[in-house]
């Protein structure tokens, strides 16, 4: 296959054009769109490589030319994951479809994933991130990939958080409904945590949520998710140096019983909660006690 690339005026434009058995397939457009192909059936005796460059020949003379590969962003496309076969599997099937939808899109191609450490990730190769990020959202949507934690550029700093399609809701105790994303950073809105009158925040996603209750200086954050077959586990979140010993979190309806270990700043729950909503890791300062055999 040979792709080329022209900008013309705000748009980048794609040809490009492939053998195939006996044909060439010719395929162009604007970048991010289906565009439109034709098939050149090839002459009897001639070699397909010499039909390809004779089929993109007017669009290099119109300037189209390869894209620089340099220039070229890495987008991954992140999920949480358990490690199983299915999710290998599941890999497999979106690199496929990425593959294909990157491709007839004029905009990259996939090029393989991996599984570790509780993510999965796919990567491509696209010409231009925003367009990509627009189109991979847009095809997912709907479909079994579109639980993906994250969409993002792994040599910048730029992403997409989240699936548009999961029902993200943020809400504390005084507002059953705050906006997404914040309007201010997480940290700077839990300065609003009160135990007297505004208790607790939670973030919420297809009833998977994380909440903080009690004070600025003193509240606990626990995590609940849910598995495939309706079980779910519920964990509280502990500094790695705290102690066994008992301690009250305060809140408005009477507070809860946890030890020093789970009692946490406001500015720790914050970042709890923007890792929850960007799909981040966890950080290393913290871990996750499981508490589910509490609840009945």
């Amino acid at each position: 296959m040979q792709k080329l690339y022209k900008r013309d005026k705000e748009q980048l434009r794609y040809y490009e054009a492939w053998a195939d058995g006996r044909a060439v397939t010719v395929h162009w457009g604007i970048v991010g769109e289906r565009g439109e192909s034709k098939e050149i059936k090839i002459s009897k005796g001639a070699k397909a490589d010499a039909e390809v460059d004779k089929a993109l020949a007017a669009a290099r003379a119109q300037g189209f030319a390869p894209f620089d590969e340099e220039k070229e962003r890495r987008l991954i496309v992140e999920y949480r994951v358990d490690g199983f076969v299915g999710d290998l599997d599941k890999r497999r099937r979106l690199e496929d479809r990425l593959g294909e939808t990157l491709g007839w899109t004029g905009l990259g191609h996939c090029d393989g994933g991996s599984i570790g450490s509780g993510t999965m990730e796919v990567c491509c190769f696209v010409v231009d991130f925003k367009i990509a990020c627009a189109v991979v959202i847009a095809d997912l949507k709907g479909s079994e990939f579109s639980d993906f934690t994250r969409i993002y550029d792994e040599d910048s700093d730029e992403s997409v958080p989240h699936a548009p399609d999961m029902d993200w809701k943020l809400s504390s105790e005084c507002d059953a409904d705050l906006p997404l994303p914040p309007t201010a950073a997480f940290a700077e809105t839990f300065k609003g945590l009160d135990p007297a009158a505004n208790s607790f925040y939670v973030l919420e996603k297809s009833g998977d949520y994380i909440q903080c209750g009690g004070s600025c200086d003193r509240c606990a954050v626990e995590l609940r998710e849910h598995g495939a077959d309706g079980s779910f586990r519920h964990g509280v979140f502990r500094r790695l140096s705290g102690s066994d010993k008992a301690a009250h979190i305060p809140m408005s309806a009477g507070g809860v019983m946890r030890q020093e270990k789970h009692c946490l700043t406001s500015v720790m729950a914050a970042q709890l909660f923007d890792c929850f909503y960007t799909g981040k890791s966890w950080p290393e300062s913290l871990a996750l006690d499981d508490i589910t055999d509490t609840f009945d």
